[in-house]
């Protein structure tokens, strides 16, 4: 296709011809295969297969997908923000919690 294209440009300008728009059968030639090639992806393609790891990931509720205790953090910056916050005694007063 695009060596039709090259041919045609070569032609206009040996003969000293103004290049206006590409010849009606270089354009039928392009959309001829672009429905060709639409036709033979959508037909020739087997049917989609679900991947496995997906059908594993269906058995855990949505709420614990993304629950990683490695990224927990309580003590942030976040808490001096609160009005309401009052600061513990610190990691001794966690220790002996009962």
């Amino acid at each position: 296709m695009p060596t039709f294209v090259v041919i045609d440009r070569s032609y206009l300008r040996i003969t000293s011809q103004e290049f206006t728009t590409l010849p009606l059968d270089i354009v039928v030639q392009a959309v001829v295969s672009l429905f060709a090639v639409m036709w033979g992806v959508l037909n020739v393609a087997g049917n989609l297969r679900e991947i496995p790891a997906a059908a594993e990931l269906n058995t855990v509720k949505w709420e614990t997908q993304r629950n990683l205790p490695s990224f927990y953090i309580f003590n942030h910056r976040g808490k001096a923000l609160a009005d309401n916050y009052i600061p513990s005694g610190g990691k001794c007063e966690l220790e002996n919690v009962e």
